[in-house]
Order: structure tokens, then C-alpha cells, then sequence
């Protein structure tokens, strides 16, 4: 970062629309896909780094990680989704406070807001995350992609809007080879074998 600032001129400010848009790209990537997301974050979390980890389904953060979003410390506001994550998970309050100051938060604070969704000790942090990934690994992977196009969803849809989708959703994930692998496998008393279908 210091030598793009140390080679911009008042044509070229270092800052490249090409490079934000791929990060943008990036977090609707994250978003947009069937697959869940699960981050580990340990240490400092800056920035971009902390709205990619907010796109993500799941966010597992050691104790001593700490989360900031200094953009407005350094004349810029924020990108990769973070003025839309922070208002949903933590509030509009709270998200204002977090943007305006550019104050880092701990691990556990993030926790205590709905920022992410597990703190572990430093030396556990892989180990949970991993464990944690193939847990959702195991589970319907369709079911999942429908899971995570329902909570997207409820950003613009009313409730019957809502119900109506999840009315869809359901219809389909009960056609699904999948739903009769699961039920199959409930009366069988074995764990289901998904395949994704």
C-alpha cells in the first residue's frame, strides 16, 4: 500500500477499479454459491479482511483476534460488503460506532454482538474450524445452497414473500435424491450419505 500511495499522481490516485471490483466479485462468489463458507480468524483482522470474513457463513475467531474496519482512519470508507454485513449483524448503532471510528474490536466483543459465531483458544482455532467444515461437509450440500438462498433472501422479502420461497425450497429439497437418502437412512438408523442431488 505504501508504494502505490508513494507513486500516485493527481491522475492516477493508486487505487485501481479493476482490483475493487474482483474483490467485489469475490464476496458475491462467497454469497452467491451453494457451498457454505466457514472462515478462521486469527490475529488482526483489518479492512477488506474483516468484511471477507463477515461474508462468509460461519466465522470461528481465536482470543486474541481482534476486528476493525480503520478505513475512515486513513480518509476512505469501507468495500467488500462491509456498510451491508455490519447494519444485519450487529445493528445499525453498533455498525456506525464500528465504521465511524475505526476502532478495533476483541474476539470476544465481536462474539457478544453477533458478529461471528465462536471464539476458541488460539492454539484450537484450525482444529474447530476444520471440524466444523466437515460437519457441514456431511450434510445435504443442496440443502445447504437452499438454506443459504433463504437467508439472503430475507434482506428484501416480506414474510410472505418468504414463506412463499420457502414453500418453493421445500417443494424442490422434497424431490431431491437427497431428501430420500435422509429419510431412508433416519429409518435405516445410519448416517445419511449425501450426494449433493
Amino acid at each position: 500500500m505504501k508504494a502505490s500511495f508513494e507513486n500516485r499522481t493527481e491522475t492516477n490516485t493508486g487505487f485501481s477499479d479493476e482490483h475493487l471490483k474482483n474483490l467485489h466479485d469475490c464476496i458475491l462468489l462467497i454469497r452467491e454459491t451453494g457451498v457454505p463458507f466457514v472462515a478462521a480468524v486469527n490475529g488482526v483482522c483489518a479492512g477488506a479482511g474483516t468484511n471477507f470474513a463477515l461474508a462468509c457463513d460461519i466465522v470461528f475467531a481465536s482470543e486474541n483476534a481482534t476486528f476493525n474496519e480503520g478505513f475512515v482512519k486513513i480518509g476512505l470508507t469501507p468495500d467488500c460488503g462491509g456498510s451491508y454485513f455490519l447494519p444485519r449483524l450487529i445493528g445499525e448503532k453498533l455498525a456506525a460506532e464500528f465504521l465511524m471510528t475505526g476502532d478495533a474490536i476483541t474476539s470476544q466483543r465481536a462474539f457478544e454482538t453477533g458478529m461471528i459465531n465462536r471464539v476458541v483458544a488460539n492454539e484450537d482455532l484450525i482444529t474447530e474450524a476444520t471440524k466444523f467444515a466437515a460437519r457441514l461437509a456431511k450434510m445435504s450440500t443442496s440443502g445447504i445452497g437452499r438454506i443459504k438462498k433463504m437467508l439472503a433472501a430475507t434482506a428484501t422479502n416480506d414474510l410472505r414473500a418468504q414463506l412463499d420461497l420457502e414453500h418453493k425450497l421445500q417443494i424442490e429439497s422434497g424431490n431431491s435424491k437427497d431428501f430420500t437418502e435422509g429419510v431412508t437412512a433416519f429409518f435405516e438408523k445410519r448416517s445419511p450419505d449425501f450426494k449433493g442431488e
